[in-house]
């Protein structure tokens, strides 16, 4: 593959006009009533942390669990991300 091919959608950088505000997001987090697991890479994403926990206490959750890895992470560690979907799917 040459250098200068896209490896991305163009279409993620684009601005969407069906885009939640916090309060919505609050809503939707708190409406949902299966157990949930946030695995998060390292290396990934950052949040501002006051928004975050406002959002993972809606949500329910344990922590996040730090994982090697950036957006990806899944692609960067996958044994370990196959370990803790395999150990949250058999309730531990």
């Amino acid at each position: 593959m040459p250098l200068s091919t896209l490896t991305f959608d163009p279409a993620h950088r684009r601005h969407f006009g069906f885009s939640f505000d916090e309060e919505q997001i609050l809503a939707i987090l708190e409406a949902i009533q299966c157990r949930v697991q946030i695995l998060h890479g390292t290396s990934g994403f950052t949040f501002d942390d006051q928004l975050m926990a406002r959002r993972l206490a809606k949500l329910g959750s344990p922590p996040p669990i730090p994982i090697r890895g950036g957006h990806h992470v899944h692609l960067d560690s996958p044994a370990e991300v196959a370990r803790h979907i395999q150990r949250f799917v058999e309730g531990g």
